[in-house]
């Protein structure tokens, strides 16, 4: 069941034209939310800290794949494979939603 916006009475989720006003619905190709890009979200700051963010992502995959390869060569079996590989693909994962979030 919907409403119609303009007077409120029901009608058949199929209805174009409202059976009690006969309000004419939009085609829904011309049905746009307008967005927003002078928010925060859209701001030469949040710009900046993305970057910052990638760079800090990068730079801990790198420490990531450096601590790693300390550990197998202490024989810290744990770390090396485990705990080095997990902090590693987290960082990757913080990368591309960064820069999913660019698009």
């Amino acid at each position: 069941m919907a409403f119609c916006p303009k007077c409120k009475g029901s009608m058949a989720t199929t209805d174009i034209v409202c059976p009690g006003c006969g309000y004419d619905f939009p085609p829904i190709s011309e049905v746009r939310t307008p967005v927003s890009e002078d928010k925060f979200a859209f701001s030469p700051l949040a710009e900046t800290a993305l970057t910052i963010s990638m760079l800090a992502a990068g730079f801990g995959a790198l420490a990531a794949v450096i601590y790693a390869i300390t550990a197998l060569s202490q024989a810290n079996l744990l770390a090396g494979l485990v705990l080095a590989p997990v902090a590693f693909f987290q960082q990757i994962g913080v990368i591309v939603l960064i820069l999913r979030a660019r698009r």
